[in-house]
C-alpha cells in the first residue's frame, strides 16, 4: 500500500537519508495486509492524522517539511483498504497543507465548523475568523465570565 508503486505516483518520492521512513512503510504494509487477511477493520481517527503529521514534521528521526508529511498521510488515508473516521474533512485539510495552503489542524476544525451542529472553541483568533461565526476565541468567554467582554453569540 505504502510501497507499491501505484500508491506512491504524484508522491514525493521518499528521500534516501530517510531509509527508516522505507523500513516503516514496510513494515506499515506487512501490518496492514495481514489486518486485511484477517478480516480486520482499518480505522484511521482524525486525532490520529493529525498526531502523525505533527510526528513526521516535528521528531528529531523524521523532520519532514510539512507539506511532505502531509502528503504522506494523505496517500495512507485515500487508500481504498482504509476507513477514516471524517474523511472529508481529514482530506481537504491534509491536501491544503500538502499544498502549502495551510495547516493541517487548523483546516481540519475550519471544514468541521462548516458541520451544522459544530462550533469551535479555540485560543486561535485567526481561526476563529476564518470558521466564520461557528467558533469561539476562549479570550471572549474568559472575558465574559469575568464581566468584561462581549457577550458570546449562541447558535
Amino acid at each position: 500500500m505504502l510501497t507499491r508503486p501505484e500508491q506512491s505516483q504524484g508522491a514525493p518520492p521518499t528521500p534516501v537519508d530517510h531509509p527508516h521512513l522505507e523500513a516503516l512503510y514496510r513494515a506499515l504494509d506487512a501490518f496492514i495486509d495481514q489486518a486485511l487477511a484477517a478480516g480486520d477493520r482499518l480505522l484511521l481517527t482524525p486525532l490520529v492524522v493529525l498526531e502523525t503529521v505533527a510526528t513526521l514534521e516535528h521528531a528529531r528521526v523524521f523532520q519532514l517539511p510539512a507539506a511532505e508529511a502531509a502528503e504522506r498521510v494523505l496517500r495512507l488515508v485515500q487508500a481504498p483498504e482504509i476507513e477514516c473516521e471524517q474523511r472529508e474533512c481529514v482530506i481537504a485539510a491534509l491536501s491544503l497543507q500538502a499544498l502549502g495552503e495551510g495547516d493541517v489542524v487548523d483546516e481540519y476544525l475550519v471544514c468541521r465548523a462548516r458541520e451544522p451542529d459544530v462550533r469551535i472553541l479555540s485560543n486561535d483568533r485567526e481561526l476563529c475568523r476564518r470558521a466564520a461565526g461557528k467558533a469561539v476565541w476562549l479570550r471572549d468567554l474568559v472575558d465574559e465570565a469575568e464581566g468584561r467582554g462581549r457577550r458570546v453569540p449562541s447558535e
